[in-house]
């Protein structure tokens, strides 16, 4: 299988362990073509700094903020 059709998801609590080993490690993951995502955002620690400093390609945003839309989840999101 081709490396760009793979893709990785790393749940939120993951980075906040090692953040610089966790940066490293996916930076080797990622210049292999291979996709890596933050899954399950705001089940945990939720920084939106610690998003913009980690090589990710796609954020998951956790369900009860999606089954909220018409209340507060859209102001999240």
């Amino acid at each position: 299988m081709a490396p760009e059709r793979l893709h990785l998801e790393v749940t939120e609590s993951t980075f906040v362990e090692n953040k610089a080993k966790i940066r490293q490690q996916l930076e080797q993951i990622q210049a292999r073509n291979i996709g890596v995502s933050t899954d399950d955002f705001g089940t945990g620690y939720s920084s939106l700094s610690l998003l913009q400093s980690l090589p990710v390609n796609y954020v998951k945003i956790d369900k009860p903020f999606v089954d909220n839309i018409e209340g507060k989840g859209e102001a999240i999101i």
